[in-house]
């Protein structure tokens, strides 16, 4: 009997602590095959549980950026030195009829354009302003409150027409305009003062479509063609079916011809205020 209970022990012992998770070294001295973990010193950190994977910050703390891949925030400028750029502008809107054509054109050929907004206009139809503001590459600019010419104002009506449309254009659309365009391309060094001190330069133009005569499409894109070079500003109005109506084959024209169209803010290179420009290649 003692000879049993010699024999028994060590097993029952080795079962024990088996069962306790200690490792043991069983009779013969053969080390067993699978190993104990250590005990943690000290407990894990659970993750924060209101951050998802998703919004973890990511490298550099660029949301969104990727190694290699370039966002359209970190796109470079267009430097209008080296591409021939072109300025599509419209006058005398915003107009409940065309504009809308007007933008719906620029958005499904992915151009930009510039809307010298007039300030009656604007206070009728502050939602079609709205819409070309928010939509991604328009630029909105100043034609004055009332549309006068403004070489034969008085300095305070003349404050009034420049800074009075900014103020609204503001108000509606949330962006302050840097640019002007005097009606009927008057200007003279008073009216390029006024509109330097109110933060605006002013823009002219060196192609006249003529669209406000002209119903043709054919003749107004045919007056780009031959007149059109790299820094051009092409002047049109949303106010008449004829812009709307040319546009699409001037858009596509001009592409072909190879000129890279922009707003006119990205043609100056964030124009001077009181400085008045005529196209890319020269300033009056």
């Amino acid at each position: 009997m003692k000879r049993i209970l010699e024999l028994m022990v060590p097993g029952l012992v080795g079962v024990l602590m088996m069962g306790a998770g200690v490792g043991v070294l069983p009779v013969g001295g053969a080390a067993q095959t699978e190993e104990t973990l250590p005990t943690p010193t000290a407990p894990v950190a659970e993750p924060s549980s209101d951050v998802s994977a998703s919004e973890e910050e990511p490298v550099d703390g660029k949301a969104g950026d990727e190694p290699g891949i370039e966002t359209a925030a970190a796109a470079p400028a267009i430097d209008c030195a080296v591409l021939k750029c072109v300025a599509l502008t419209f006058d005398d809107g915003p107009s409940p009829e065309y504009t809308p054509r007007v933008l719906d054109t620029l958005v499904s050929e992915g151009v930009p354009g510039t809307f010298f907004m007039q300030g009656s206009n604007l206070k009728a139809y502050p939602e079609v302003a709205k819409q070309v503001a928010q939509t991604p590459g328009m630029e909105i600019a100043n034609h004055t409150a009332t549309h006068p010419d403004l070489t034969g104002v008085n300095d305070e009506r003349l404050r009034a027409e420049i800074g009075g449309a900014a103020d609204e254009l503001e108000r509606v659309t949330g962006k302050r305009p840097v640019a002007l365009r005097p009606p009927y391309g008057l200007q003279d060094e008073t009216v390029s003062k006024v509109a330097g001190e109110l933060g605006q330069a002013v823009i002219l133009w060196d192609v006249d479509t003529q669209d406000w005569q002209e119903s043709d499409p054919a003749a107004i894109n045919q007056t780009v063609t031959e007149e059109v070079q790299a820094g051009s500003v092409v002047l049109m109005h949303d106010i008449h079916a004829s812009a709307p109506s040319a546009l699409p084959q001037m858009v596509r024209s001009l592409k072909e011809q190879g000129y890279t169209l922009v707003t006119v803010s990205e043609l100056f290179g964030k124009p001077e205020p009181g400085k008045v420009y005529e196209n890319g290649a020269e300033s009056v």
